[in-house]
């Protein structure tokens, strides 16, 4: 193997695969990265057996071949390297690098011990863009869970039909739904349940800017864009019957200005309680109280104006699962749609279609703060 390319190309290639590669498992040479120098491009793969990420970097390959190098002294190191060309040869299973002056040397183990890297061939493909995705995984994957006895809820759902793609999330107190609307039909219907850190992983590498294509098989799924290959393998299908959460409709509904609202939403969550943080929102007309209190630390109260026709209604949600909603949305209005306090509230982005966050209400607990307590003396 000999070849040449600049620092900053090599640097990006390591770094890309460089994440999946520091996986401590029961098999140590996933902990390695593997170089393939073929033609004019230079291969750069990374794999902790459940994800496997390549990138591809141009460079002046003089002679073709591959080895596989500890991924953590190799990133190390590559980070280190002056801006310029750099030379890099195979030597006696001794990967030399030549930065300037400066000469490294690294060992490494042969690459045939390396977990070959299979990309789908088959499978239903469907094409986005990197906006869409990214979108996509910010609005959805915070409902996903970290519970090890709900390992089926570490992962975002996907449904794709007709002309629809549906990506769905949740912890089994929330749930995120995103809608993506295709020009033209799904030749196959789509049905996976890819991992959280899958998405994760994709959202970190993924090329800014470049159409992204996704490959879906019976067990795995592939992200291509631009120079890197992200393959995943799936989860097994266990996802609860999320229709069952999402209310077929809505009796009322709520409209707040977004800035407004989490201003107040974070105000109430310094003196809500530490073990429930619970927010009350009372509904009354133009106006709605947005509360939070505790017994040991008082009341936080603030007033502000909303769009709302119907009975005066009080409800109350987890303080973080509202915020996590207000920082996943990007217009300047959001509704809250409402049946009553014991129903799921459905939150959306005002006249715009395509995003549902459900959250579950919590029972209103009466606190009684010290201040209301010296008025009874």
């Amino acid at each position: 193997m000999e070849f040449s390319c600049e620092s900053s190309a090599l640097q990006r290639g390591v770094s890309t695969v460089q994440n999946v590669a520091q996986s401590k498992i029961a098999n140590p040479i996933v902990e390695n990265i593997l170089l393939i120098a073929e033609e004019n491009q230079v291969l750069f793969i990374g794999t902790n057996l459940t994800q496997t990420v390549r990138c591809t970097m141009e460079a002046n390959v003089r002679k073709p071949g591959q080895i596989a190098i500890p991924g953590r002294y190799m990133g190390n190191l590559v980070r280190e390297l002056a801006q310029g060309p750099v030379s890099i040869s195979l030597k006696r299973s001794r990967l030399q690098i030549k930065s300037g002056k400066s000469e490294y040397r690294l060992g490494g183990v042969p690459a045939e011990e390396f977990p070959p890297f299979l990309p789908l061939s088959e499978g239903e493909t469907v094409l986005f863009t990197s906006a869409e995705l990214k979108e996509v995984i910010r609005r959805t994957i915070f409902c996903t869970s970290t519970e090890k006895a709900r390992f089926e809820l570490d992962g975002i759902k996907v449904e794709g039909f007709e002309k629809q793609i549906v990506f769905i999330s949740t912890d089994g107190r929330r749930l995120s739904k995103v809608i993506l609307n295709r020009e033209s039909e799904l030749a196959e219907r789509v049905e996976a349940l890819v991992p959280t850190r899958t998405w994760q992983e994709w959202n970190r590498v993924s090329p800014e800017g470049q159409a992204v294509q996704v490959t879906f098989a019976a067990n795995k799924i592939m992200f291509e864009a631009g120079d890197v290959t992200l393959l995943s393998s799936l989860l097994g299908d266990n996802f609860p019957p999320y229709e069952q959460i999402i209310p077929g409709s809505f009796s009322k509904e709520v409209v707040i200005n977004r800035s407004a609202f989490e201003t107040a939403v974070r105000r109430a969550c310094v003196l809500a309680s530490e073990s429930t943080n619970q927010v009350i929102l009372e509904i009354l007309g133009a106006e709605m109280v947005v509360r939070g209190e505790s017994q040991e630390l008082g009341e936080a109260k603030d007033v502000i104006e909303v769009q709302y026709e119907g009975e005066p209604l009080d409800v109350s949600y987890k303080g973080d699962y509202i915020l996590d909603f207000l920082k996943s949305s990007s217009t300047e209005r959001i509704s809250i749609k409402l049946n009553d306090a014991v129903s799921p509230a459905g939150c959306c982005e005002f006249e715009k279609e395509g995003y549902l966050h459900v959250i579950m209400p919590m029972k209103i607990q009466k606190v009684e703060t010290g201040e209301q307590a010296e008025e009874k003396d």
